[in-house]
């Protein structure tokens, strides 16, 4: 596994923000990603990159998350769906290949990573979903995982 240290430009946009539960979190993903997909849709927009989820805490059964596209063009927000710049700045990231369920592993190369490096993490964290399980096996799913950095 590749791990990297960059920096990353700010990107617009479209989200939902959402407090969850470890189990309840691919439904609401599902429906976010629709709801989200809708919104840019009757905007005659598209995404501009991966879907993502971006957890503010770690905490299973009360997590912080919010559910979004990258987009191009400044929109107005409408219901439950938000315009805002994920934030640009220093970040850790691998490419996680494989089932959803073991995403954990990725994370724990990526913590043992930024403590031997002395890298602290900040509380903020994002998954990319590069491709889903409509498109290829669950044992090809690539997901990346970026940790921001304080």
């Amino acid at each position: 596994m590749e791990i990297k240290v960059e920096n990353l430009n700010e990107q617009l946009a479209a989200v939902i923000p959402a407090t969850t539960t470890q189990q309840e979190l691919g439904i609401k993903l599902g429906q976010s990603f629709g709801e989200i997909m809708q919104f840019l849709g009757q905007n005659g927009q598209q995404p501009v990159g991966a879907p993502f989820v971006a957890y503010y805490n770690l905490d299973p059964s009360n997590l912080q998350v919010e559910f979004g596209f990258p987009i191009a063009a400044e929109l107005s927000e409408s219901g439950d769906v938000k315009i805002k710049k994920v934030p640009g700045g220093k970040i850790v990231t691998a490419i996680h290949k494989g089932s959803y369920a073991k995403l954990g592993e990725t994370y724990q190369v990526l913590t043992e990573y930024m403590k031997q490096e002395k890298i602290e993490p900040a509380m903020l964290a994002y998954e990319y979903y590069l491709n889903n399980v409509a498109e290829v096996p669950e044992d090809e799913l690539l997901t990346k995982i970026v940790f921001y950095t304080k």
